[in-house]
């Protein structure tokens, strides 16, 4: 979105921001750039970016205390690459990764957390 300009001014209302169709959106994947390689000097701070358009209006969600083999088979079953973790009144208060179901990197945080006891 950030690279293609799709933002609109504080003046306006956000039916003047331009819309990526689905086939633009998934142009690049699934080598999307990372964020550290785009130039953000380029960009005006003051656009704003609406990002409803293209956000799943009901996604699956856990709280802080779902257990992680509950976590999993969510990934597991229903092929998700992102999950949100909400606390009681739906804040998001962090997001889980494939990355983060790893068997190093929960090894990783189960050894960090042994040595902080």
């Amino acid at each position: 979105l950030l690279i293609r300009g799709v933002c609109y001014s504080e003046a306006q209302s956000n039916s003047s921001q331009p819309r990526l169709s689905y086939e633009e959106m998934t142009e690049d994947y699934p080598r999307y750039p990372d964020i550290h390689d785009l130039d953000l000097t380029l960009l005006n701070p003051r656009m704003i970016v609406d990002v409803a358009p293209y956000m799943n209006p009901c996604p699956y969600t856990v709280s802080p205390n779902t257990p992680v083999s509950h976590v999993f088979n969510l990934f597991r079953t229903m092929g998700l690459r992102h999950l949100p973790v909400v606390n009681a009144v739906g804040e998001i208060v962090g997001i889980i990764t494939r990355h983060n179901l790893t068997h190093e990197f929960l090894h990783a945080q189960l050894r960090q957390h042994y040595r902080t006891m």
